[in-house]
């Protein structure tokens, strides 16, 4: 059982003090990868100072991570005053911190406002042609008759990322963490590619844990009291040689399946770019000149159909919305994006009910087996409800188990497994039914029904 004590420090004070008389089933931590992290549990009044100290933003120190209240039940009955609190990790306070957009009066320059106004002068008087753009121009002349064609070739791709910059995970966290005054530090572990965002400006703290698990799929925050920390999966997820054995050291576990976000097909469409011509014709007698213009699109490459062909012969079709992004010049490059958004087979998810008392770890890689079904695997902790006063009488713990598309095809392949031997225990009965029996006559003979129960069961 954990030995570790409960302590409380009230709103604005420094002391820390003991939390003595509480309720050791009610005490419950639920942990979920970006998502929750949580504390609960019923005290009851003891008339000590860390009873009265039970309200709302005050702290809660257990297993050397602070959580702030945030909801209180004050309860009266049967002679007993208790107290019913739930508590957020103290990394989500990350949300107090705010950036704000910065806007300039045109009178004065150094004055800030809250009117966003026009571009200055400068921005108006710059060329249209941008980086985006590039112009060429040729002359002929035929006779009397000159004609000046005039091609502006524009590419939209870079028009409509405009207001796109390259960031870093480190990048994101500086913008709003820099210099922050609610004592935050931030680390990042592993590595990860840059990506292309809109330009970062305003938002709280929480828009950045969020901006950050958006965006790239392979990070994982988990923080140590006010130190945000930002893993790699492959930092995070570690195998430590655990193992959930069922009826060994589990006495439940659940595979759920669900096919509902299943997709294996995508409609695609890439970049484009825009080409204006523009031809001026002089007669030069009359030096009149006549002007006409046309504009054209064009795509880098042609809008296609990406299929998974392996997942397609498998489910059928399940088509996802079309994928249009205008960042894609080359389709190789789109084919390998779009692979990451499609959700080719089912997902699978795991629930266990463990029977020891091991504290569970998050991120921890540990092996399930399940002799009955055939399953032996490796899967990856990613939540769990730990009950550290009352494990396992009581309240067994409860973890949640997540899944890669190899442990997927893993579980696959048991219940194939399963499936042909199934099949397989049919035959042989089948046959011997009908080799030992004569009672099958009537029907046309027994070789006749035994061929058509060959062919139901499959030869």
């Amino acid at each position: 059982m954990f030995q570790g004590k409960i302590l409380v420090q009230g709103v604005n004070r420094a002391e820390k003090e003991p939390l003595n008389l509480f309720d050791p089933k009610s005490v419950q931590i639920q942990w979920g990868v970006n998502q929750t992290w949580s504390l609960q549990l019923t005290a009851y009044n003891d008339g000590s100072l860390a009873y009265q100290m039970l309200e709302s933003e005050a702290s809660i120190f257990l297993d050397n991570q602070e959580y702030i209240i945030k909801q209180v039940a004050d309860d009266s009955s049967s002679g007993l005053d208790s107290i019913q609190v739930t508590a957020t990790h103290v990394y989500f306070e990350v949300q107090k911190i705010r950036k704000y957009k910065e806007y300039v009066d045109p009178e004065d320059k150094d004055k800030q406002t809250d009117v966003k106004v026009l571009k200055d002068d400068t921005d108006s008087a710059k060329s249209d042609d941008g980086d985006n753009a590039k112009t060429d121009t040729s002359e002929k002349t035929e006779g009397n008759t000159t004609t000046k064609v005039t091609t502006k070739t524009t590419d939209e791709t870079q028009q409509d990322n405009q207001n796109q910059v390259i960031y870093s995970i480190q990048d994101v966290l500086d913008h709003w963490l820099k210099d922050n005054k609610l004592g935050f530090t931030y680390e990042v572990i592993g590595s990860f590619e840059k990506k292309e965002l809109e330009e970062l400006q305003d938002g709280t703290g929480a828009d950045m844990l969020s901006k950050i698990s958006d965006t790239w799929d392979n990070a994982i925050i988990y923080p140590d009291n006010r130190k945000i920390r930002v893993y790699s999966t492959d930092k995070f997820n570690l195998n430590r040689g655990n193992r959930i054995d069922y009826l060994n050291n589990a006495s439940e576990i659940k595979f759920s399946t669900d096919s509902t976000s299943l997709t294996n097909m995508a409609y695609c469409i890439g970049g484009k770019y825009s080409v204006e011509t523009t031809t001026e014709t002089t007669t030069e007698t009359t030096t009149e000149t006549s002007s006409n213009s046309n504009t054209q699109e064009y795509y880098y490459f042609a809008p296609f159909i990406y299929r998974d062909e392996e997942s397609i012969k498998k489910y059928g079709e399940h088509p996802a919305e079309p994928i249009e992004d205008g960042r894609f010049k080359d389709k190789n490059a789109m084919i390998e994006y779009v692979k990451t958004k499609l959700q080719p087979n089912p997902s699978l998810s795991i629930d266990v009910t463990t029977t020891t008392g091991v504290r569970p770890i998050a991120g921890d890689v540990v092996h399930v087996m399940i002799k009955s079904q055939d399953v032996s695997t490796n899967f990856t902790l990613t939540g769990f409800t730990w009950y550290p006063y009352s494990y396992p009488v009581d309240n067994p713990t409860s973890i949640t188990l997540n899944s890669n598309v190899q442990n997927i095809l893993d579980y696959q392949n048991s219940r194939q497994r399963q499936f042909s031997k199934a099949i397989s225990e049919l035959k042989s009965s089948t046959n011997e039914a009908i080799n030992n029996s004569n009672s099958f006559n009537e029907f046309g003979g027994n070789q006749q029904l035994k061929t058509w129960l060959n062919d139901f069961v499959g030869g």
